[in-house]
């Protein structure tokens, strides 16, 4: 079930936003798709068939493909791919083709888009930048900029943890994630902005490592959070299925919507909306707005996943104020 998160200043705004601008969009229409000239490139810092950037690239189409926009995608591949030299050869060859294609607009989804493209390259010019999948702090990249806004995403993972103790033996947390940009920017964050003080942080380069610090945190902590699989080489969904259902001691959860099979409890973002936020956005610049008129927004809406395998493995019964707010993963 599709819940959202309170926020005290406005609630809800980027999602009348969106609202507004669908109607408009609608009234647009009987002009014979009056943007169906404009030209939008999705620059995605990740690979085809990833969880996120799918998502993401689905809810940009959503929203331009009705209006006759054309949509071209590059993906930059810097999750499975992380040495410095493959990320910025992966930027200049979107560089090619911004400068050979002449998009209307660029959308910059997740950090290396900006940290790599954007901010060396388009910073401060005249094209037109959305960004979205910026992990809670776009000022390290210079955003908001006269030509750039977007949707900063920012972590579920306090009201999760909070879920979470009601079945811990104690209040020791640990996490477990890969060594990508963005998974240790996370960890950061959550310390230095939520105070989270993890007993233990675990950073695993590839399977293997990932399989065998899960065990090691069953001792040492009291609940674990499953960050990003995705970067960790010679990942195996399956084998990991059958490593959490023998090894679990302890609550687990995660924020990432890919781990939902291998923890009990996941507060999961929704990446659908943060592209169709941003594809709100370009359909208001090309009606005319400017990127330095449009404030900031963070991502409001979560997924609820509670794992009934894991759930039986622990021996938790969950509440039924919890199941009514949540997907089921047996």
């Amino acid at each position: 079930m599709l819940i959202f998160l309170p926020s005290a200043v406005r609630r809800f705004q980027w999602f009348i936003l969106v609202v507004v601008t669908l109607l408009m969009s609608a009234l647009l229409r009987a002009d014979s798709h009056p943007f169906e000239r404009k030209k939008v490139l999705l620059v995605n810092s990740y690979h085809q068939g990833y969880d996120w950037s799918d998502g993401i690239s689905r809810g940009v189409h959503q929203i331009l493909d009705p209006q006759g926009v054309q949509v071209r995608e590059i993906w930059m591949d810097t999750k499975r791919n992380t040495s410095e030299a493959f990320k910025k050869q992966a930027a200049l060859k979107a560089r090619e083709i911004i400068e050979d294609w002449q998009p209307d607009l660029v959308i910059a989804a997740d950090d290396n888009a900006s940290k790599y493209l954007i901010v060396p390259y388009y910073l401060g010019s005249e094209l037109p930048v959305l960004f979205c999948g910026i992990n809670w702090d776009a000022s390290v990249y210079g955003y908001p900029a006269p030509n750039v806004t977007g949707m900063v995403e920012i972590s579920l993972v306090k009201p999760l943890l909070q879920e979470l103790r009601q079945f811990a033996r104690g209040d020791r947390v640990g996490v477990l994630t890969g060594t990508v940009l963005s998974d240790v920017k996370n960890v950061a964050n959550f310390k230095r902005k939520l105070g989270i003080d993890f007993k233990r942080e675990s950073y695993a380069l590839d399977f293997a490592q990932w399989k065998k610090q899960f065990i090691e945190l069953q001792q040492q902590v009291d609940i674990l959070l499953l960050e990003n699989s995705r970067g960790i080489l010679d990942w195996d969904n399956d084998q990991a299925k059958a490593h959490v259902l023998e090894y679990t001691r302890i609550p687990t959860g995660s924020t990432q919507p890919g781990m939902v099979p291998f923890s009990l409890l996941s507060y999961s973002q929704i990446p659908e909306e943060q592209g169709e936020y941003v594809a709100t956005l370009a359909l208001r610049i090309f009606a005319g707005a400017k990127p330095a008129d449009i404030p900031l927004v963070t991502n409001q809406q979560a997924q609820v996943w509670a794992n009934l395998k894991i759930a039986e493995k622990l021996g938790v019964v969950f509440p039924l104020s919890l199941l009514k707010n949540a997907q089921v993963y047996r």
